[in-house]
């Protein structure tokens, strides 16, 4: 499956584009994170990406060297006594296709 974007306006405050938007997961996270690529922004590169609202979750984005493409992962918290920390990755196959999050796109 993948994900679903649907995009706000694209600005140039300067020397790269922003472009707010939403993203939806699907029925089937991937462990490791859920495959952003900049061409489908309108992009060559991704500079930054930040999530500016979480749904209950907690989110990183790791952007690949070059930043073609970037992975959006998903954590939840772990309060439990247990040795595998504080936030722990969401299971693949996990459906969180009720999940949708605001990010904000920086790239050029």
């Amino acid at each position: 499956m993948a994900l679903s974007l649907t995009y706000g306006e694209r600005q140039n405050p300067g020397s790269q584009f922003m472009i707010p938007a939403t993203v939806t997961f699907d029925s089937s996270y991937l462990t490791g994170g859920e495959t952003l690529t900049a061409a489908t922004f309108g992009l060559d590169r991704f500079e930054n990406i930040v999530v500016t609202d979480s749904e209950g979750y907690t989110y990183d984005t790791d952007i690949a060297t070059g930043g073609a493409t970037a992975l959006l992962k998903a954590y939840y918290a772990d309060y439990s006594t247990s040795t595998d920390g504080a936030l722990i990755e969401v299971a693949n196959t996990v459906d969180l296709s009720a999940v949708s999050v605001n990010i904000m796109v920086y790239g050029r």
